[in-house]
């Protein structure tokens, strides 16, 4: 049986490929990024949460809301 080029893109778009491309563009090993995606988001340090999400192509925005009303975008 023929493979095409859909089933190949389909068996390398697998979660362990993903953990491998992230961990190369935060230059850190895969197991750092698979414990960092088992966390929950507030026991994540904001700066290494951000290049996380930017990495796996997501972006991130932090809001403040004082005790004012005032809304603060970071």
């Amino acid at each position: 049986m023929a493979m095409g080029i859909n089933t190949q893109v389909k068996e390398l778009n697998t979660e362990e490929t993903k953990l491998d491309v992230i961990a190369f563009m935060l230059k850190v090993n895969k197991s750092a990024i698979s414990k960092m995606g088992n966390k929950r988001v507030g026991d994540t340090n904001l700066t290494k949460l951000k290049e996380f999400v930017e990495a796996a192509g997501g972006k991130v925005n932090t809001q403040i809301t004082l005790a004012n009303g005032t809304v603060i975008n970071i």
